[in-house]
């Protein structure tokens, strides 16, 4: 008996399901996305750009909505264009980064919780500050 998948399924129909999928995930993206804009410590810019490759496979009407009208247009519009983040988004990114890192990581430390977990913090804001420094810089205008 042949097993199912994507290729040996319908094409339109296996295409139709991924793009709904890529679809659904760009919108609950764009929920977060919204809400990373007033729950402090919680990104919004990541998640509206992973909305965008989201609408880059499902729904083009979307992809020209973020790209134009979303908050984080701006940073959208460069990442599309040159994989790039002004220096000012990088500078604006390390700050929040550490600035979470450093009180989630305090507060577990406070409250006595065993310090692997600080520690992994940290860690992961290292990580996170390597794939922002990474990044290439928009050239200035």
């Amino acid at each position: 008996m042949e097993r199912a998948t994507l290729e040996s399924a319908d094409p339109k129909l296996a295409r139709r399901g991924v793009r709904w999928l890529f679809a659904t995930m760009g919108f609950g993206c764009v929920g977060l996305g919204y809400l990373g804009l007033v729950v402090p410590g919680m990104p919004a810019t990541v998640f509206f750009l992973v909305a965008l490759w989201s609408f880059q496979r499902s729904c083009p009407a979307f992809e020209r909505w973020l790209l134009e009208k979303s908050p984080a247009r701006g940073v959208l519009q460069d990442w599309q264009r040159d994989r790039s983040m002004s220096l000012g988004a990088k500078r604006a990114a390390l700050a929040m980064l550490w600035l979470s890192v450093s009180a989630s990581a305090a507060l577990l430390v406070l409250r006595g919780r065993p310090l692997w977990i600080p520690i992994a913090i940290v860690v992961a804001g290292a990580v996170g500050t390597a794939v922002i420094l990474r990044v290439r810089t928009k050239p200035r205008r």
